[in-house]
């Protein structure tokens, strides 16, 4: 699955294969993309810019983040050593994946946990 979109909306991408992420850019602030690979990885070695999108490898890894920016939150089950050597790696989190409520709670980068269930809720 090879993904370079600009998106509007919310939504979900899931795929057991690796997903190629080239693009992934919002058209308005509230808009947001959760992609995740349930038996790969993310593979943002093609990315050249930002990619904004919650990016989860529930058992692999993301490939290629070594200098890239994130603007989302990133999960996967291990990473490979040294992918913070890229003069420019960051990842930044995108308030607007919390849904939280104002006034309710707080959304913060130390607040947000996210666990996996190993029983997908559907497999295609």
């Amino acid at each position: 699955l090879d993904l370079n979109w600009t998106y509007t909306g919310r939504g979900c991408i899931v795929s057991p294969k690796t997903v190629r992420v080239t693009g992934a850019r919002k058209v308005k602030a509230d808009d947001t993309l959760t992609i995740v690979s349930t038996l790969g990885s993310i593979d943002l070695s093609g990315a050249s810019d930002t990619v904004q999108a919650a990016l989860f490898a529930t058992t692999g890894t993301v490939i290629g983040l070594s200098g890239k920016h994130i603007h989302g939150v990133l999960a996967a089950a291990h990473l490979a050593s040294g992918f913070e050597s890229g003069s420019d790696t960051r990842i930044d989190l995108d308030k607007e994946l919390t849904r939280h409520q104002p006034g309710a709670m707080e959304a913060g980068p130390d607040s947000l946990q996210v666990h996996f269930d190993d029983v997908p809720l559907a497999q295609f």
